[in-house]
């Protein structure tokens, strides 16, 4: 019976690592090497202490090291940057601002 066992549970390890893709993180696209197109255009860059937050072959997003403690303590802070490139140029960039107040729409949005 245990011998069974265990043959049971080497095959359906065997199988499940067969089965499961890696993780893989595809290089970002419009990184850090972009910023000097970013700097001609008025548009804010990916500092040196960004870190990279996720990324495949459509989209990427770069987060602010100090995010965690800085909106704890209700310190303004350019949060994040998320690139859109699904179409192999690039499409569009959304900065992400965090301020000491919370704001809404005046229509209550």
């Amino acid at each position: 019976m245990k011998r069974m066992n265990t043959m049971l549970l080497v095959m359906f390890l065997a199988v499940g690592l067969v089965t499961c893709k890696p993780l893989i993180r595809s290089e970002p696209r419009f990184g850090r090497e972009y910023n000097i197109e970013r700097m001609k255009v008025g548009v804010p860059i990916i500092p040196d202490d960004w870190e990279l937050f996720n990324s495949d072959a459509k989209y990427a997003a770069w987060v602010n090291p100090a995010r965690a403690k800085n909106m704890s303590d209700r310190i303004p802070l350019h949060y994040d940057k998320a690139l859109d490139y699904r179409t192999g140029s690039l499409l569009s960039e959304t900065d992400t601002y965090y301020g000491k107040e919370d704001y809404t729409i005046p229509d209550g949005g």
